[in-house]
């Protein structure tokens, strides 16, 4: 998994049209048995005929997926079928400045793997089998310290036990905010960052974050427009 963190980073202003919102998804919630499925995900996509690798976040209500070639999808997704495993959804392909419609048409989860055939508009259709990562549990005060973006060593982000975060980039951008932990023990968290003194990247950002390591971790934002990911050290 580390591997493709590392040929991802560059992934840092693809324009977009923003990752958050839709329906809670009441298939899953605190208690169930599929929250164990929550969580990180190796990936493999296959679409005419060539293989790609990924790297995924699964969260109650999304599924974020970076591609090694840089390519960014955040899908809503919903549950269904007799015992609530049959996976369906909506999201939108990022890359190279270009947005794609995609949508996941059949698949099925349980709490190791995801298979589905997708298709996005204007590529085509193709497959993903996806398999669990098992990371240490982590609560959201293990979340507190501070982290350093790994592509410039510089910008920096503070965030206490609480999950408020307070911090700058290497441009002088501030950041403000915070992230909170739908499912405890999860390696996953969920918020929103405003950034300001920023000229046209000010504004309010929706926040995906997930633990690689104990010392290594992944956001992923949506801001006016554009879908971002760094790579942070704690």
């Amino acid at each position: 998994m580390k591997s493709h963190i590392f040929a991802l980073i560059t992934v840092l202003s693809l324009t977009a049209c923003g990752g958050g919102g839709g329906d809670d998804n009441n298939k899953i919630g605190p208690g169930d048995p599929m929250e164990q499925a929550f969580g990180a995900y190796d990936i493999e996509t296959t679409m005419a005929g060539n293989s790609i690798l990924s790297f995924g976040i699964l969260t109650p209500e999304r599924m974020a997926v970076f591609s090694q070639y840089g390519e960014v999808a955040i899908y809503n997704y919903s549950l269904g079928g007799p015992i609530g495993t049959d996976i369906s959804g909506t999201g939108k392909h990022y890359y190279q400045g270009s947005i794609y419609n995609g949508k996941i048409d059949s698949g099925t989860i349980t709490s190791e793997t995801i298979d589905a055939t997708f298709s996005v508009t204007g590529i085509g259709e193709g497959t993903l089998h996806a398999e669990y990562v098992p990371l240490p549990d982590k609560d959201l005060a293990d979340l507190a310290g501070t982290w350093v973006d790994a592509a410039d060593g510089i910008s920096s982000y503070v965030i206490d036990e609480d999950g408020e975060i307070s911090g700058s980039d290497i441009y002088g951008c501030q950041v403000q905010g915070s992230v909170k932990q739908q499912v405890r023990y999860s390696i996953f968290y969920e918020g929103e960052i405003t950034v300001f003194n920023c000229d046209e990247y000010s504004g309010e950002r929706d926040v995906i974050m997930a633990w690689l390591d104990d010392i290594q971790a992944v956001a992923v934002f949506s801001f006016n427009d554009r879908v971002g990911m760094f790579h942070l050290l704690k």
